[in-house]
């Protein structure tokens, strides 16, 4: 599976990058940048897209606003990551995300989530 993960925040990237590439069987790139993760969306079809919602210049629900108009991606499964408690937002990021919405910022919280759930998530 290839997994493309958005999240301006390098630490936070490399934190959830490092915990799905030590699933088996998984292809994960990681993006510090929503638009350079859209041109590679462009030549590259992802599986499952990860992105952050506070990001610069575009935030989450613009980027998965936009990776749904590539050819592709109109049905790809999308996780959004936020603390936001704002409830417009979390409607707009579930209706945009196929529903899935991570309700958290604290990398703990994602490193707690059994791998079995995950990966039986993921396939």
């Amino acid at each position: 599976m290839k997994i493309c993960i958005v999240e301006d925040q390098v630490s936070s990237l490399m934190v959830l990058t490092g915990t799905l590439k030590r699933m088996e069987g998984h292809e994960v790139e990681g993006f510090s940048a929503p638009r350079i993760a859209l041109s590679r969306c462009a030549v590259v079809q992802f599986d499952l897209v990860l992105v952050d919602y506070m990001m610069p210049g575009m935030n989450g629900i613009q980027m998965i606003a936009a990776l749904r108009r590539l050819p592709g991606y109109e049905h790809v499964p999308v996780i959004m990551i936020t603390a936001e408690q704002d409830r417009d937002l979390r409607i707009a990021a579930i209706s945009l995300a196929t529903g899935h919405l991570l309700l958290s910022r604290n990398l703990r919280d994602f490193k707690r989530v059994p791998d079995l759930r995950v990966e039986n998530w993921l396939d």
